[in-house]
């Protein structure tokens, strides 16, 4: 579900009567979606939180209709609930992320995943070869190939080619074994993370530019929740959407 935080311009003072008026006008307009809290920062001013599964076009669509019909403005929609701050890897003021760290992959990780990868083309050649035609063959064949197609999910980080990673002041640099050997991205540049599940890493983007960062053979599996924060704090980001089956994304709450 896509998050969002609404602003109205109101000429009144924004009280519960509001709030249930937008929320039935929602549920008329919208597939899918869910209210956060809502405030008044100041005079004149409304905010609601909103979670939604339609695209950003259709929410800002059913904002400036509602907006019509009760004598609103939409002021701005903006990515990310800025009111009840209940997101994961939020920035925590008290215990800001590290400012300068370098991370390096461990070799033992990618020479696992190059095995996984190269055992699983000699079984689906052996099932080719003799398996098909012998039924004894083909039952432990396939049991197998289902395990190892499992297992790429787990490792399938090892081809992204990255062999460290540092974070400072100014951004993110990712070291690569291959040409092109380093790719930097300063922080005002970063406008999205995606955030893949079960351990799979993430990618940044920004610039034009894409990052496939492999967080857990950066950083290990205590770490690399670390690493992530530090990320998504220093490039200003909030949780714009968490998906169903796991991961998330996140951006810059003003990108469209």
């Amino acid at each position: 579900m896509k998050r969002y935080t609404a602003t109205f311009r109101c000429p009144n003072e924004a009280g519960g009567e509001l709030r249930r008026s937008f929320d039935r006008y929602l549920y008329g307009s919208l597939p899918v979606y869910a209210l956060g809290e809502d405030a008044a920062p100041e005079p004149g001013l409304w905010q609601v939180e909103l979670g939604s599964d339609a695209r950003q076009r259709e929410v800002r669509r059913a904002l400036e209709s509602f907006g019509e019909q009760a004598g609103l403005g939409l002021v701005r929609l903006s990515w990310g609930w800025s009111l009840s701050r209940a997101e994961p890897e939020g920035c925590d003021r008290a215990v800001p992320p590290p400012v300068h760290r370098q991370y390096q992959v461990r070799l033992r990780p990618v020479f696992l995943s190059l095995g996984v990868y190269l055992s699983g083309l000699l079984i689906w050649g052996w099932v080719l070869a003799f398996g098909l035609n012998n039924f004894a063959l083909l039952w432990p064949a396939l049991v197998l190939t289902v395990g190892w197609s499992f297992a790429l999910t787990r490792v399938g980080g090892a081809f992204t080619f990255v062999s460290r990673l540092e974070i400072d002041e100014e951004g993110l640099e990712a070291g690569y074994w291959l040409p092109p050997w380093a790719r930097l991205l300063d922080w005002r540049e970063v406008d999205c993370l995606l955030l893949r599940p079960a351990g799979g890493g993430c990618q940044v983007n920004g610039a034009g530019k894409r990052l496939e960062l492999p967080l857990r053979l950066l950083a290990g599996r205590e770490e690399s929740r670390e690493l992530l924060r530090a990320i998504v704090c220093r490039a200003g980001l909030v949780l714009a959407e968490d998906k169903p089956m796991g991961g998330a994304t996140y951006r810059r709450p003003d990108v469209a």
